[in-house]
């Protein structure tokens, strides 16, 4: 997103912002990403390109804006007091309000991965949450690496079982509960955390 400072936004522009979130969310629920023109995304959002171009350079910025919206939703950092959590804690955090919310979003998500498993959406999301996790490694204070694993290494790590369990969760029939995944989620990342 443009040099655009949320906290000083306009409602009008905070409006326009969540309608061409909306508007991204619907579409990729009906076709792959790389088929989405700004035509159709600025047509759904009631908007002018120019608009569209005030706010973002192209769709795949948008795609990065619709990201850390869900990051506000579900990052302890901004749900929790990270003064207080440890690292390892803030993975437990982070997995359990991402279940909650695939929870929720379950049929968008099911749409949209059935539209996008191949494509840049699905490697966009990888990068995103890999690049957090990395960040979140490297600026904790509590973090010890004793075995000497690279921290991009863990990231992916990381990142690459989130995304599993969430694709699998998703595409599967919904006879797993939120706290069964959990479990799933925990019982493969305790054996990483070993070394956090």
């Amino acid at each position: 997103m443009k040099n655009q400072d949320f906290n000083k936004m306009t409602i009008s522009a905070r409006r326009t912002l969540k309608s061409l979130n909306g508007a991204l969310t619907e579409l990729l629920t009906t076709k792959p990403l790389e088929k989405i023109s700004i035509q159709e995304l600025c047509d759904l959002a009631m908007i002018s390109r120019g608009t569209f171009y005030n706010y973002f350079d192209d769709k795949y910025d948008l795609l990065n804006y619709n990201w850390k919206q869900i990051q506000l939703e579900i990052d302890p950092q901004y749900t929790h007091d990270m003064e207080l959590i440890s690292y390892g804690e803030y993975i437990h955090l982070f997995l359990k309000n991402f279940i909650v919310y695939l929870s929720k979003e379950r049929d968008t998500y099911q749409m949209i991965l059935s539209n996008n498993s191949n494509s840049i959406f699905s490697s966009n999301m990888y990068d995103y949450i890999d690049k957090q996790i990395l960040l979140k490694l490297n600026n904790s204070k509590i973090h010890k690496n004793k075995e000497g694993i690279p921290l991009e290494l863990l990231s992916s790590i990381y990142a690459s079982t989130i995304l599993a369990v969430a694709n699998w969760w998703i595409k599967s029939e919904e006879k797993y509960t939120e706290e069964d995944v959990y479990s799933f989620f925990t019982q493969m990342i305790e054996t990483k955390n070993k070394i956090v």
